[in-house]
């Protein structure tokens, strides 16, 4: 019966370390935008604003801010990349779902595996 629990332990490890690498890799890609958008001169107030969002959100998520102030930043600087920006919308859908999919398993990962 042990082996049993050491193996949903080493799972559940497994996957805690694939969504903190997940979310730290997010939150990389959100602070390299801003900072490379104020390091190659963002000029127009539209350009400003976007890094200062991006290195906003890249920070909430590092934080590991609650899912209801994170999650919306999230969609609002991808669909706004996409529209103001030209980004690929397959880029900011990988985003949003990324960052839907580690704050899903962030949840799981807090609640604690019965005693035995």
């Amino acid at each position: 019966m042990e082996d049993i629990w050491r193996h949903v332990m080493t799972k559940q490890r497994v996957l805690s370390i694939l969504v903190r690498v997940t979310e730290y890799a997010l939150s990389a890609i959100f602070l390299y935008l801003g900072v490379t958008r104020y390091l190659t001169g963002a000029h127009t107030l539209g350009r400003v604003l976007m890094a200062s969002a991006e290195l906003t959100v890249g920070i909430l998520i590092l934080a590991r801010v609650s899912q209801m102030v994170s999650t919306p930043a999230v969609i609002v600087i991808a669909a706004t990349e996409v529209a103001l920006f030209s980004r690929p919308p397959l880029m900011a859908i990988a985003c949003v779902s990324a960052h839907v999919i580690t704050v899903r398993f962030h949840r799981r990962d807090e609640t604690p595996l019965p005693d035995r």
